[in-house]
């Protein structure tokens, strides 16, 4: 990307404290008069932290001209999700009216990863602030993280951990088995996603930094069909849950020998039997299946005693890594306040509210400042108000990063409180908290309500047993306990890794994978992962015309038949409406567009040199992505077999960028849209082709003209460009050459929509009453000179024709003919006519624009309207003297793909 001046970074997100807001207006203030009285000055800052959800915020204010923002995260382009934001600090900070605010979406984020803030001003770029992450995020681009997860199945040693759902804290006991096997093994997490816990990942595992691959189960087809193509195999698998879909999941990664262990940390079966999961493959539709296949896993691991007494296996508790030091309460509480936290999942039958009440009574009798934290989702959100009633401080999700810092700020942590009302049977004796190891690594004593879950823990230091008759004197014990608190070796990693060894040494002895998975479903038969060409059109007439995107299909196939062509184009339910309203109309290639359109949607249309033609269809932008991964994963598209040309602008390409980001990618500028767009399509063009400079590994353009201009706008890096005109190749279909033996045919085929000098077209039909001159192509907005010149008798206008029909009109054609005026759009064109009439070996006659170079055997440009017309005129008398002539060329291949050629093969990455 090019860049300018780096101007700087101010000001601090929104919701800062007052002391950040005056640092804002402080930094702001010296800059402000010269910024708003120089011109092209352009402030920004990024924020200092970003979001959880994958998002980074900031501003941008530029006084004097017209600017939005593009931002990078270690050169990749980041997704605009909104611009213009409101930001009150920042106007209060510049005293001015203006909505300066965006976020970004980011697919990855490292704790070290550079994040750049550019301004787009026109088609040029500056760069006005530069920082370091400092939070991280999960990598949530499918094909990135499926990737990984195929990189890390082929070294020594590799894990895979399967849990049932990664939506909700179920994954939470998937990430302590995760910690454990990771401090000897490669690891990667594979979970579904239902949709009723959210759709997305868990917030806790959002700034983890774990390997995870969380896969939609509406789209488990596409993700097992990619597992399966990608060959992401593992030989040891740790079942998180005895769900169905854990199973299902551990089937689709698992190598047919692949040694199995089954992890439990709850009664999943009472909780499969919930009125709520009837229905669903992880409650009772999938319960039968679940209790069969576990009987069948022997090696197993268990969270609590109880577990172990019921259902055997190894110990393996919540565990935790240690805290390399500890502050005490002393360091960061002033004594005179007892701070008692809870952190996790809030919902009614976890009785947070009753322990809240307890605690304002405590609080009552005692004559303590007891301050109740409550950290972590709650729902429903009635249950946020009453808790805030009661008096509880209600906060969001802590961040790994952030978990010991937080857990340090208070005296005590509260893991739950018993609920006298119903007793929930086995899940009160199986179920132990999580939050032990987190309370005891930060030294830190945590109340624990009574059950069989934990009854084998009294005496442990910093834990305290409680009930509801006892909870103000166990509080006390806990305020009170002034022992350093240091975490027990069972509940450390390295604790838990050794039985996870015992277990792992015990499956080699069991039943492996092929076994005990034989009934369950994997994924259908996909196509072999044969090299792929990915061609993406920028409209939706590829496969009509012969345009340079079916050139570059058809040489490619021809000179690599085993591989598979794919072309792919875009089309919104709205687009496909427009068609439909133009259909009557005879100038408008609607109807031509649709029909095809029909066949692309429905799986592909074939043509006879074996190259595919697809539609992807949407009604909303934000379902474009998923929508191009289940392609991806159906076509066996991966980047391993893949090169990605891209021919821009595609509309809503933010949405697909981050699906190719790992892709092997050409950006074929085609045409020049910049020399016709209105200033505010200027900027979102702008936009997309600074995208694709980041992310593409070459630029390649069909005219110098074109690439002279987009290296003057400083979009492009000349270094980085290159020029490969347009050639034209015949399609596999015979074509009949022969002449017309009554009149001499002219003809002129493309766009009359723009840039054709009607005056010298009409000259050409009215030269004799021998002359037949044909049109051919869409004219639906040519001007009334068009329609004047239908009225001669010997001109005829054949509508917008198909490109082996052009083909068959050019078999009885004389002299073609290119009448353009030269304008913004002519000037940037590599006509890609001129190539077909010269491999059919017709003459054309041409006036002289840019991209056409000079006169050759086949080609006359003419210098002005005269002299065009003396040349067709030559051509005329030739026909005359002898019916024939003039003497058509051989049939030519032009040689310019050979250049393409090999810049594809030279991308090509193969299987790794």
């Amino acid at each position: 990307m090019a860049q300018g001046l780096v101007v700087g970074a101010l000001g601090e997100r929104p919701g800062g404290n007052e002391d950040e807001l005056s640092a804002v207006k402080t930094t702001v203030g010296s800059f402000r008069d010269k910024a708003i009285s120089a011109s092209g000055t352009i402030f920004g800052n990024i924020d200092s932290s970003t979001t959880r959800s994958g998002v980074v915020s900031g501003w941008l204010y530029s006084p004097a001209v017209t600017a939005s923002p593009i931002l990078l995260v270690d050169g990749r382009p980041a997704g605009l999700i909104n611009w213009q934001g409101k930001r009150p600090d920042v106007q209060e900070a510049l005293g001015v009216d203006a909505n300066t605010g965006f976020t970004f979406r980011v697919t990855a984020l490292n704790e070290d990863s550079l994040i750049q803030l550019y301004a787009l001003v026109g088609p040029k770029t500056m760069l006005v602030a530069e920082r370091k992450a400092d939070t991280r995020n999960l990598d949530t681009n499918p094909m990135s993280i499926l990737l990984k997860a195929k990189q890390i199945s082929r070294m020594p040693g590799a894990i895979a951990v399967t849990c049932w759902d990664g939506s909700h804290n179920p994954v939470g006991r998937a990430r302590v088995l995760y910690d454990i096997a990771a401090t000897h093994h490669p690891v990667v997490i594979f979970t579904y996603m239902f949709k009723e816990f959210g759709g997305g990942v868990w917030p806790p595992l959002l700034d983890s930094g774990v390997n995870l691959v969380a896969v939609p189960w509406k789209e488990r087809e596409a993700y097992h069909q990619l597992i399966e193509q990608m060959g992401i195999k593992f030989d040891t698998i740790w079942m998180c849950k005895p769900r169905y879909p854990t199973f299902l999941l551990a089937a689709q990664i698992a190598q047919p020998d692949a040694r199995l262990i089954l992890d439990l940390d709850d009664d999943d079966d009472q909780f499969s039997l919930s009125q709520p999961s009837a229905a669903k493959p992880y409650g009772l539709m999938g319960l039968g299946i679940a209790r069969q296949l576990r009987e069948q896993v022997k090696a197993r691991t268990v969270a609590s005693k109880p577990l172990q007494d019921d259902f055997g296996g190894h110990l393996v508790r919540h565990a935790r890594s240690t805290v390399e030091s500890v502050r005490t309460r002393s360091d960061v509480t002033n004594g005179s306040t007892i701070n008692i936290g809870f952190i996790g999942t809030v919902r009614r039958h976890k009785n947070i509210l009753a322990a809240a009440k307890s605690l304002q009574l405590f609080k009552w009798n005692s004559g303590l400042d007891i301050r109740f934290h409550v950290y972590g989702d709650v729902q429903p959100e009635p249950l946020r108000d009453e808790l805030v009633a009661s008096g509880v401080e209600v906060k969001g999700y802590i961040a790994s990063g952030e978990l010991t810092d937080e857990i340090e700020k208070m005296d005590v942590l509260l893991a739950g409180f018993p609920d006298q009302g119903e007793a929930e049977g086995n899940i009160i004796r199986y179920q132990i908290s999580s939050k032990i190891g987190d309370a005891l690594r930060s030294g830190r004593p945590i109340l624990v309500p009574n059950s069989p879950s934990v009854a084998d823990l009294e005496g442990m230091p910093g834990l305290y047993l409680f009930d509801a008759t006892n909870f103000a004197e166990q509080i006390m014990k806990a305020v009170s306990n002034q022992t350093p608190l240091t975490l027990p070796s069972e509940f450390t990693l390295e604790g838990g890794y050794q039985e996870y060894e015992t277990a792992a040494h015990e499956a080699g002895s069991h039943a492996r994978a092929d076994e005990v998975f034989s009934y369950l479903p994997t994924a259908r038969q996909a196509r072999d992962l044969k090299p792929t060409l990915l061609l993406i059109w920028k409209q939706h007439d590829a496969g009509i015309y012969g345009r340079r995107v079916d050139q570059l299909a058809r040489s490619y196939k021809k000179n690599n038949p085993d591989h598979n062509v794919f072309v792919l184009e875009y089309m919104h339910d709205r687009q496909e409406e427009e068609y439909i309203s133009k259909a009557d109309n005879g100038a408008s290639d609607a109807n031509l567009i649709l029909d095809m359109s029909e066949e692309k949607k429905r799986g592909g249309y074939l043509d006879s040199e074996g190259i595919e033609y697809h539609n992807i269809c949407y009604r909303s932008s934000a379902l474009l992505p998923g929508k191009q991964f289940q392609f991806l994963a159906r076509h066996g598209v991966v980047p391993q077999n893949t090169v990605v040309v891209v021919f821009p602008i595609i509309n809503y390409w933010d949405k697909l960028m981050d699906v190719f980001q790992d892709y092997p990618v050409i950006v074929d500028v085609v045409d020049n849209q910049f020399s016709w767009a209105a200033p505010k399509t200027k900027m979102e063009y702008g936009r997309q082709y600074n995208y694709l400079d980041c992310q593409s590994d070459h630029i390649v353009f069909n005219s110098q003209n074109n690439r002279d201009f987009f290296g003057d706008s400083g979009i492009f890096e000349p270094s980085n460009t290159r020029v490969i005109e347009n050639w034209y190749e015949l399609p596999d279909q015979p074509i009949n050459r022969n002449h017309s033996p009554h009149k001499f045919r002219i003809l002129y085929s493309g766009n009359m929509n723009d840039r054709v000098d009607w005056n010298l077209l009409e000259a050409i039909g009215q030269l004799s009453d021998q002359v037949e001159l044909f049109l051919a192509g869409g004219a639906a907005r040519a001007p009334a000179a068009f329609r004047d010149l239908l009225k001669q008798p010997n001109v005829a206008y054949l509508g917008p024709l198909p490109e082996r029909d052009v083909l068959k009109l050019l078999g009885g054609t004389h002299v073609a003919v290119m009448p353009h005026v030269v304008d913004e759009v002519s000037t940037y064109m590599n006509p890609l006519k001129l190539s077909m009439y010269k491999s059919m070996g017709v003459p054309a006659v041409s006036t002289a624009v840019s991209g056409i170079g000079t006169s050759t055997d086949l080609l006359f440009v003419a210098s002005d309207r005269r002299t065009f017309l003396n040349q067709v005129h030559q051509y005329f008398e030739e026909w005359q003297k002898n019916k024939n002539g003039p003497e058509r060329g051989e049939l030519v291949i032009d040689g310019s793909v050979a250049k393409y050629l090999d810049l594809i093969a030279g991308l090509r990455k193969g299987d790794h």
